[in-house]
């Protein structure tokens, strides 16, 4: 509505195009096609063509959750008295405490501009506003939010990771009592680690072969409840152990 202001923005829009151009490293592409006698050559100096303009990658695990909910719900030995008389508060806490969701996870974001595409519609948009065709040139700015911006996401699972953490949270559930759900936590290291012995070596994989059976055959014999208590409560230093393997793994 403004067409003086208007292509003032695009004017300044376009310089830093040109600074974001001459920043960028610049590759020469060279071309060679022969038929026959007859030689093609061609040398042209190209820029990349997407720049990031946000990008973020992280890990996400699930010993920072836990150790919160128990800091939230205040102290365990309270909160499991509390469930032992059948009080409604405690059974919500300690199910906050003990969360069995696998978060661990690699993700990375994206979002890049198409340089190229911007240049050629800011140039399009400064050209249509001249020409007092106002609408177009709004059109042409659109095209740039719509079309000149991508945004990429993606999710990558780490079973060594997943297992590092689901073998700390089983020691932490072993140690605080909850027996069934360090089970299942148990379970689920062992499945982590199945997917990791797929992707590893065959020196490494023979040795992770090794500790998800030993999972394995701890969680069969507790299998159906049968002295789970018992024996869980004395798994807190083997589960340590395997834990102490699978994170020297990581580090080599």
């Amino acid at each position: 509505e403004n067409k003086d202001k208007a292509a003032r923005h695009i004017d300044q829009g376009l310089k830093l195009i040109q600074i974001i151009e001459n920043a960028l490293p610049r590759h020469k592409v060279t071309t060679d096609i022969k038929s026959g006698d007859v030689v093609y050559h061609y040398e042209e100096d190209v820029a990349q063509r997407y720049v990031a303009i946000y990008e973020e990658q992280h890990l996400e695990d699930i010993i920072t959750p836990v150790v919160q909910a128990r800091k939230e719900n205040g102290d365990l030995e309270k909160l499991k008295s509390k469930k032992a008389t059948g009080d409604e508060e405690g059974k919500q806490a300690m199910t906050t405490i003990a969360p069995l969701e696998d978060l661990s996870m690699y993700q990375h974001t994206s979002m890049k501009l198409d340089v190229v595409l911007a240049r050629r519609m800011l140039e399009a948009a400064r050209k249509d506003l001249k020409d007092g065709k106002n609408d177009y040139a709004d059109i042409d700015l659109l095209v740039i939010q719509k079309n000149g911006i991508t945004f990429s996401a993606y999710t990558i699972e780490l079973p060594l990771v997943e297992a590092v953490d689901n073998l700390m949270l089983a020691q932490v559930q072993a140690r605080d009592g909850l027996h069934e759900d360090a089970l299942a936590t148990l379970k689920l290291a062992s499945d982590d680690l199945k997917k990791y012995e797929g992707l590893t070596g065959e020196s490494r994989a023979r040795a992770v072969r090794k500790l998800h059976q030993s999972i394995d055959k701890l969680t069969r014999s507790l299998e159906g409840g049968k002295d789970l208590n018992k024996v869980m409560g004395k798994a807190e230093k083997q589960i340590a152990s395997w834990w102490d393997t699978a994170i020297k793994w990581m580090k080599k």
